[in-house]
Parts: structure tokens; sequence; C-alpha cells
């Protein structure tokens, strides 16, 4: 059996790793909410209530100015609110106890 390839969604595992945004953050993100020239995200509403920003690395912003000028999504910078194929690539590398959650942890930012 030949493994799924999980490479289209590098972008999203990458913006999440170098932002620390919950998964809820992230995938509910307008194009209003992101200021590439400024390379911060504004969190209007966070878990707890209060707005927040996200500064962005170089990285980040470049994946996201491509994004941007690819048109993918209609509103939502991320198309896919519901990211299914993380959870399927962390079981196919057999990885155990790891939730997006644990991606807040990697980030300088988080």
């Amino acid at each position: 059996m030949i493994a799924k390839s999980y490479s289209e969604h590098l972008s999203e595992f990458e913006v999440a790793l170098m932002t620390g945004m919950r998964q809820s953050e992230q995938f509910e993100r307008t194009r209003e909410d992101i200021d590439l020239n400024q390379g911060m995200v504004r969190l209007p509403q966070t878990k707890n209530g209060e707005c927040r920003f996200v500064r962005l690395n170089s990285r980040a912003v470049t994946i996201l100015r491509a994004w941007h000028d690819q048109g993918i999504g209609t509103g939502r910078v991320f198309p896919n609110p519901k990211p299914r194929w993380f959870t399927e690539a962390v079981r196919a590398a057999s990885i155990q106890d790891f939730t997006w959650h644990d991606l807040r942890h990697t980030s300088p930012a988080a």
C-alpha cells in the first residue's frame, strides 16, 4: 500500500508551527484578519473573549502571501475549517498522544 501524501497541507502545518494559533484561530481567519505588510494576524475574539495579535515571521508571511496571491478560498485564508488530514497524518506516522494543540508549544510566539 502506498502512503497518502499530506504535502498539499504543508503550508497549513507550517503556519501552525510558526504562530502557535489554536486550530480554530488559524482556520477561522479571513483575509481581513491578516496584515501582511505589518506581519500580523488579528484574532478578534480568542478563547478567553479578548482580542489579540499574532506576529508573523518571514516564512509565515511568505506562505500567507502565496495563499493570498493564488486566491485560494473564499473569505477564509485556509478553505477547510476542519483539518482532518492532520489527524490522519499523525495516525499514519504512528505518533501517539499528539494533537493540534501540541503545535502551540513549538512557536516562540506561543
